[in-house]
């Protein structure tokens, strides 16, 4: 799990080399940039090996300097502008290892960041009026992706307005005790032109509302696998500002910001399970009453043929003779079956390529995906727009194939969106109940104007859900009003052709949406880190382990800790687990917990006891088998064991104990190590810590 971000950004640093000058030819530039990096940082003496890098892209010019060992087995490396403004710095040693734990607190790293992003980019922070701030509201601040790693990320305000695309970051880790930087950056619009300060408008909230009115509409909350899926897919009543945008502080007026021209988009697919066919004799075989259940369904789905002749009808679309079948596959959910079917036809001019998915029992056509390519193919023309009569014939053309297709679910939708991109055509149908819009739910249809006919097309239509009756909502008013208490307009300035406007702006990304009966917030938070308070483990031998792993997002939920509670089995594999993996295996539901363990080779299915007790000599074999040192285990006659109840242990787990002792995981009391006793929480919240403590 290591801080994956920061490493693709270094290695996109690395490669992007244009020119490498030698230290005998190298420019003025090269040297003034080179002499103001080394001005503000140190290069340590090991890393010998040294290259530079130029690049210019619209008349500026920006440098990048890598030093490395003989060995290279350590790098610096640092990115800067013709000035030698650094704009990127990452360094790397193989030699560091960082610490499973730390002492020091956020307001240590907090001064840490501020320190070293002081000096390291000056310039970002010579005007206090006009400078980079921690952006305490981001919700990838102090994201600990391993134990001792912070991440802080800064935003740039200007007279108290935060300067929108102009940020910083800074990823610290701790060794032997000691805080490195690991990766830094800065972006900031040296040159950048402010707009003149004017009178700004009274009765903002009023102006914003009605440029960007909230939306009432049902939501699905999703969770995704493997996380924990309670009251996973529960749909909710909300308000929300939907694509909120900046409107100008002295006119009020609606700034845009340069679109982005979407393109038509292939329908979203869905991965299914392949059936495999057998080739074994039916007669010669015995089927169970599940087994005959299944079949029976099976047998009750549309043929091919059948899909094929609702395909011929379709209008707008062309299924031919030369489409060959080349692939097909059943699967299901639960008590839906779904059939893919997936055509080709090549020849000297053309290749295309079909596929449709089926409701199998239905027969209602879910997804269609068409696309041909033509050799020698010029391109399409360069006429980027359609007239309105062309326009009209092919939004009849799409309505028309999509009341054919699923008419029922048709009628409960309404035009969204449209996108054109020639010779491209898609329209965008959201479905509504009760007249409320329900997010995620619709039809997507693209038409193809070059070919005339349907290239792609979606259904998303959930079946069978509860939706709650709007009776006695908030009203729109009153949800607008929650929202912006929740999450006020702020003033922010957006660069528009080139110049800084200052504007309010309403930020929907941590708290975009409301209980629409309620007002009360609606987040999704990041699992990735938990944080545990127990109420219990004051003075107990245990407290530090357990407060220490409790920092780290490991733990028993709740307020209680229970430290001299037996561990169940799912307890303990879930702690370990996530102790081990460095993955998130305190938010997985226990069924995929499990998978997991089963697939690592833990334990087995049968092994399987969610609430059972766990003997302490078992518990060693599982943490050694995640260590993956049960093969040197097994050799339980090159052990020695020197506690007082050793001959208590079963004889083929002696190495697995024998291994977590001299590793001064465990201990016992120093005499005996109760093999046979029921570890409680406490000795394995103990015999975690001791783990990270001593595997670096």
């Amino acid at each position: 799990m290591k801080k994956i971000m920061c490493l693709v950004l270094a290695f996109l640093m690395v490669v992007s080399s244009i020119t490498t000058f030698a230290d005998s030819s190298m420019s003025n530039g090269v040297k003034t940039a080179l002499a103001k990096v080394k001005s503000v940082v140190a290069i340590p003496e090991e890393l010998t090996e040294f290259t530079s890098n130029s690049n210019t892209y619209q008349g500026k010019t920006s440098y990048s300097f890598n030093w490395r060992n003989k060995e290279d087995t350590s790098y610096f490396s640092v990115e800067c502008d013709s000035e030698g403004r650094i704009s990127y710095i990452y360094q790397h040693t193989n030699d560091r290892v960082e610490d499973k734990f730390t002492e020091f607190t956020t307001d240590d790293y907090i001064k840490f960041a501020n320190e070293f992003m002081n000096k390291t980019f000056p310039d970002a922070f010579a005007d206090e009026n006009d400078c980079l701030v921690i952006d305490y509201d981001s919700k990838y601040s102090f994201v600990s992706s391993d134990t001792s790693y912070r991440y802080f990320n800064y935003k740039r305000i200007k007279d108290g307005a935060t300067v929108l695309g102009d940020r910083g970051s800074i990823g610290i880790c701790v060794s032997n005790g000691k805080m490195y930087f690991e990766n830094a950056s800065v972006s900031f619009n040296f040159d950048g032109k402010f707009e003149k300060a004017k009178t700004e408008i009274d009765n903002v909230r009023k102006i914003y509302q009605e440029e960007f009115p909230a939306e009432l509409l049902y939501q699905k909350k999703y969770t995704y696998v493997p996380y924990n899926k309670e009251n996973n897919n529960e749909i909710k009543l909300i308000y929300r500002i939907n694509n909120p945008g900046y409107i100008s502080a002295y006119t009020g007026k609606v700034v845009e910001q340069e679109q982005y021209d979407y393109a038509a988009g292939a329908a979203k697919s869905m991965v299914t399970d392949e059936v495999a066919e057998d080739s074994v004799s039916l007669n010669s075989v015995n089927f169970t009453e599940e087994e005959l259940k299944e079949l029976d369904q099976v047998s009750g789905l549309k043929s091919v043929e059948e899909l094929e002749a609702i395909l011929k009808k379709l209008p707008s679309v062309k299924f031919n003779k030369q489409l060959n079948l080349y692939s097909q596959s059943v699967s299901h959910i639960k008590d839906d079956y779904f059939i893919r079917l997936s055509y080709s036809n090549e020849d000297k001019k053309s290749s295309q390529y079909f596929n449709v998915k089926f409701d199998a029992k239905e027969g209602k056509l879910l997804s269609l995906n068409n696309n041909q390519y033509f050799l020698n193919d010029k391109g399409y023309s360069s006429v980027f727009s359609i007239n309105e009569k062309q326009k009209r014939i092919i939004i009849n053309a799409i309505e028309k194939f999509a009341k054919a297709v699923v008419p029922e679910e048709f009628a409960q939708c309404r035009e969204q969106n449209e996108y054109v991109n020639y010779p491209y055509i898609t329209k965008e149908y959201n479905r509504y109940v009760n007249g409320i819009r329900y997010e995620n739910n619709g039809i997507n249809i693209t038409y193809n104007n070059k070919m005339g006919e349907i290239s792609n097309y979606n259904l998303s239509y959930d079946k069978d859900e509860e939706f709650v009756d709007p009776s006695g909502i908030l009203t729109i008013e009153n949800a607008y009003e929650k929202m912006l208490n929740i999450s006020p307009l702020e003033k922010v300035y957006v660069n528009i052709d080139d110049e800084y406007k200052l504007c309010y702006y309403h930020d929907n990304s941590l708290y975009g949406k409301v209980d629409a009966f309620t007002g009360e917030p609606i987040t999704y938070d990041d699992p990735s880190v938990k944080e545990f308070e127990y109420n219990d483990i004051s003075g107990h031998w245990a407290e530090n382990a357990i407060n220490k792993l409790a920092q780290i997002g490991i733990g028993i939920y709740g307020n209680s800790f229970e430290p001299d509670k037996e561990i169940t089995q799912k307890e303990l594999l879930r702690m370990l687990s996530c102790a081990v993996y460095y993955t998130d295996y305190m938010n997985y539901e226990y069924d995929e917990l499990y998978r997991s363990m089963y697939n690592y080779g833990i334990i087995t299915s049968e092994e399987r006891n969610d609430n059972g007790n766990i003997l302490r000599e078992d518990a060693f074999v599982y943490l050694i088998k995640m260590m993956d040192l049960e093969r040197v285990a097994k050799l339980s006659d090159i052990f020695k064991v020197v506690y007082a109840d050793q001959d208590m242990i079963t004889p083929e787990k002696i190495g697995y104990a024998s291994i977590l002792s001299g590793m001064k995981i465990i201990g016992g009391d120093g005499s005996a190590i109760a093999p046979k006793d029921n570890m409680t929480r406490a000795e394995a919240a103990q015999m975690i810590y001791n783990y990270l403590s001593v595997n670096k």
